[in-house]
């Protein structure tokens, strides 16, 4: 049986940017992904991921009905819908840089993902599933966001992981897979990467062994379906929000390299309230040491190939197609969401 609460709608939280000084600079803060976007499947060709939203509480509620599109290079794109225990397998996908799209009713999910074969690294070195936490908010509001941003920089074709040193690279992005982010001075710090890496190894003729920073990348802070803050981030790819809460967050991320979509849990670092917490599956304790010390997430390239051409740039007209790309109107659920996740007709935040 789902569960359908009441919407509720917070008041506006106030919120400031700092600047990089104080915050830090991106090379001061460990940048281990908080959302899974390096896999190496089990079973080669085979992209297994579970789909969850963060409840608040160390608690986390599946996502059934969402439907989950990968769109590679030379317009490969690869479909599934998760079952009840929010969980999908996607045949047919190649070792390569991805953007992985999750929608189900008032969720939308958009991150870079690549896809390391079994000839890359050795067993373990990756998480042989993804974990993926879609935004908490409605196709309408996350249209209204991201439009007025135009066509990327580079596009899925432009991306490889042929040149990567995964085994130095995964000591780098690994995160705890949980979507958990400490406070940080009252509130969240962060860094957004683009899907490429580091382009001065290949000039170098040296393997890539970093991510690349995406400055000026547009951070909209969701609660509730609602925006209660945005800024930019600065040339290290850092941003900061201030004076927040403990809870569940939404974050949308857009630039000209292209769009993440995600939700978390922020944990407070003035109690130890939060230090006993279970896991989903009820068994093990989430300890402060486990959460992500900032919010880190590769963003990834807005457009893919569908019948009849290719589906994006964003921008110029104004208009994102996510009919086409079959993100809107989807009969997906969650089970245990927070309040407005899973209210039909209705933005998260009850407009």
């Amino acid at each position: 049986m789902k569960y359908k609460p009441s919407v509720v709608v917070l008041a506006l939280a106030s919120l400031f940017v700092l600047n990089s000084e104080q915050q830090g600079s991106a090379d001061d803060l460990p940048h281990p992904l908080t959302v899974t976007q390096w896999v190496q499947p089990e079973e080669p060709g085979v992209f297994e991921a579970r789909v969850v939203v963060p409840r608040g509480h160390g608690e986390m509620g599946v996502v059934e009905d969402a439907r989950v599109r990968l769109a590679g290079a030379n317009g490969l794109v690869r479909m599934g819908v998760t079952d009840e225990k929010g969980e999908v397998k996607i045949k047919g996908v190649v070792p390569g840089v991805y953007t992985l799209l999750v929608q189900s009713k008032a969720m939308i999910g958009w991150q870079a993902m690549h896809v390391v074969g079994p000839d890359q690294a050795s067993p373990g070195t990756f998480s042989k599933k993804a974990v993926i936490s879609p935004a908490l908010i409605s196709t309408s509001r996350f249209r209204k966001l991201v439009e007025p941003f135009g066509k990327q920089e580079y596009t899925l074709d432009d991306l490889s992981i042929k040149d990567v040193d995964v085994v130095k690279i995964a000591s780098e992005i690994r995160g705890n897979e949980r979507a958990q982010v400490m406070m940080r001075n009252s509130g969240l710090a962060g860094n957004v990467f683009a899907a490429s890496s580091f382009t001065g190894g290949i000039d170098l003729g040296q393997q890539i062994s970093r991510l690349n920073a995406a400055a000026d990348t547009n951070v909209f802070l969701i609660r509730n379906g609602a925006e209660i803050g945005q800024t930019v981030t600065d040339s290290t790819g850092s941003f900061f929000f201030a004076d927040l809460r403990a809870g569940v967050y939404s974050l949308i991320m857009a630039n000209r390299d292209g769009l993440a979509a995600v939700s978390f849990e922020l944990l407070d670092d003035h109690s130890g309230a939060n230090a006993g917490l279970l896991t989903a599956d009820g068994k093990s304790f989430v300890s402060f040491a486990e959460a992500s010390a900032a919010f880190c997430c590769q963003v990834g390239p807005d457009c893919c190939e569908e019948e009849g051409g290719m589906i994006g740039p964003i921008g110029g007209a104004g208009l994102l197609p996510l009919a086409a790309l079959g993100l809107i109107g989807g009969s997906g659920g969650c089970d245990n969401c927070p309040p407005g996740a899973n209210t039909p007709g209705t933005d998260a935040g009850g407009n």
